[in-house]
């Protein structure tokens, strides 16, 4: 089995990880690696999805 699970409607980014769960790092890494695949609704889904802290913004922000 792939370490890698994809949630439903989003094929081929990885989005969740074993070890990452939910964590804030994890969504960035996942909302990054989004961005630079061109996969733009599963980086709006990400981005969407989940609260992220205010020192998060400006990076986000910047993707």
């Amino acid at each position: 089995m792939n370490e890698y699970t994809t949630e439903k409607g989003q094929s081929g980014v990885p989005l969740r990880h074993s070890c990452l769960g939910g964590l804030e790092s994890g969504r960035k890494a996942r909302a990054a690696v989004a961005f630079h695949l061109g996969r733009f609704s599963d980086l709006y889904a990400l981005l969407e999805g989940f609260l992220f802290s205010n020192r998060s913004h400006p990076l986000l922000q910047q993707l």
